[in-house]
């Protein structure tokens, strides 16, 4: 908050900067919204945690996910994740990462089913 706090007294909006509005409360009530107006979703970040520069549990993309069948193609060994694609005609299209998919015990399986990479 105090960083938020900071950035708003030395920024200011121009034809290159808008400030991002935040609610930091009645998070749900803001994604049932969302869902109506059928947007894209919103980031959820604990009040009080530290910035930093990647990802984590404490800054989190709450996505308005449409069903579509999805295809995992590939995976990340380092920070794991599912590389997934969607079919469009006869090729499939990268469609982003699934990193905090599935419990551990899941990863696992999966892991141990892939064949052996050289």
């Amino acid at each position: 908050m105090e960083r938020k706090q900071i950035l708003h007294e030395v920024v200011g909006n121009s034809d290159h900067v808008v400030k991002t509005l935040f609610l930091d409360t009645h998070g749900e009530q803001l994604y049932t919204s969302i869902l109506e107006k059928d947007l894209e979703g919103m980031a959820a970040k604990r009040k009080h945690s530290k910035y930093v520069s990647r990802r984590s549990h404490d800054w989190l993309k709450v996505i308005n996910w449409k069903e579509t069948e999805v295809y995992l193609t590939g995976y990340k060994k380092k920070d794991f994740g599912w590389l997934c694609a969607v079919k469009r005609g006869d090729r499939m299209v990268p469609v982003g990462v699934l990193e905090y998919g599935g419990s551990t015990e899941q990863r696992k399986a999966w892991l141990s089913t892939k064949p052996p990479l050289t």
